[in-house]
C-alpha cells in the first residue's frame, strides 16, 4: 500500500478520534434533531448519559450510549444503547448508515403500554410489553426486515373494547421476499386468536385473524363480536384490517 493510503488513513483516525471525544452536550446543541430533547447531559459522543430524554411522546431515563467509533469508517455511525422508560428497561445495538438507513440488532425491552399512549395516539392503553429483536432495519421510515418477537400482557385498549382488559397476545416477526410477515396468537387472552401480518416492501399492510370468544368473557364484548358477520362452524370469526402505512 502507498504511504498516500496510509496518511489518508492516519488522518481520518484522527478525525474520528477528535469527533468522539467531543462532549456530548455540545454536539447535541449543534446538531440534535428537533423531536429529540435530552437534558441532564454528561460525557462524550464516544460514552456518555442523559438523565433524561424524550422523542415523539416517549420518555426514558438514564439514557447511556456507548459509540463503536471505528464503525465510522465503514459509512455507519453504531451505537449501543440503554436507558429505562416508565416500569421497564431497554438495550439495544443501533447503527444508522447511508440514505439514514437504520438496523437494530440484539434488542431486549420491557415496558408499560400506559408509557406509551401519548406516542401511539391511544389514550387509556394499558398492559405490558416484551419485545426481543434479532434484527430490525428500517428504510425511509419503513421496517423492510424483521426477526424477533412481542409480547402483551394484561392489555387494556379503549380503542378495540373500553369495558375490561383483553388479555395477552404475542406475535414472532420474520422476513421474507415480499417483506415482513409475523404470526399472532393469544397467550392469555379473553379471545381464542390466531392470525397474521403482513407489511410489504410498497407500505401495504394486512392483518387476518380468527378468533372466537373463551368461557367466561365478558357479555359486552361477546356482543360486539357479532359485528364481524357470523361465525363458522367452529364458533369462529374473522377479522380483516387492511391498509397503508
Amino acid at each position: 500500500m502507498s504511504a498516500r493510503w496510509f496518511a489518508g488513513a492516519g488522518v481520518l483516525a484522527f478525525l474520528i478520534g477528535v469527533f468522539t471525544l467531543l462532549p456530548a452536550r455540545v454536539v447535541y446543541q449543534w446538531v440534535g434533531p428537533d423531536e429529540l430533547r435530552l437534558a441532564g447531559i454528561s460525557g462524550t459522543v464516544w460514552r456518555g448519559r442523559a438523565a433524561h430524554a424524550s422523542v415523539n411522546g416517549w420518555y426514558v431515563s438514564n439514557l447511556e450510549w456507548r459509540a463503536r467509533p471505528w464503525a465510522l469508517a465503514l459509512g455507519q455511525a453504531k451505537a449501543q444503547l440503554s436507558g429505562e422508560p416508565a416500569a421497564g428497561f431497554f438495550e439495544a445495538t443501533v447503527g444508522i448508515g447511508a440514505g439514514g438507513r437504520v438496523t437494530v440488532t440484539a434488542a431486549t425491552a420491557s415496558v408499560s403500554l400506559a408509557s406509551l399512549a401519548g406516542a401511539l395516539s391511544q389514550p387509556g392503553l394499558s398492559g405490558g410489553a416484551n419485545l426481543q429483536i434479532e434484527r430490525l432495519e428500517i428504510r425511509d421510515g419503513l421496517p423492510v426486515a424483521a426477526t424477533g418477537r412481542l409480547a402483551v400482557d394484561s392489555l387494556f385498549a379503549p380503542a378495540i373494547y373500553a369495558a375490561a382488559p383483553i388479555g395477552g397476545y404475542q406475535a414472532e416477526f420474520f422476513t421474507r421476499e415480499d417483506g415482513i410477515a409475523a404470526s399472532v396468537e393469544d397467550t392469555d387472552g379473553v379471545l381464542d386468536l390466531a392470525g397474521s401480518l403482513t407489511l410489504s416492501p410498497d407500505r401495504n399492510y394486512a392483518f387476518v385473524a380468527r378468533l372466537a370468544p373463551k368461557p367466561g368473557i365478558d357479555e359486552g364484548l361477546r356482543n360486539r363480536l357479532r359485528f364481524l358477520g357470523n361465525p363458522d362452524e367452529r364458533g369462529q370469526y374473522e377479522l380483516r384490517l387492511e391498509g397503508q402505512l
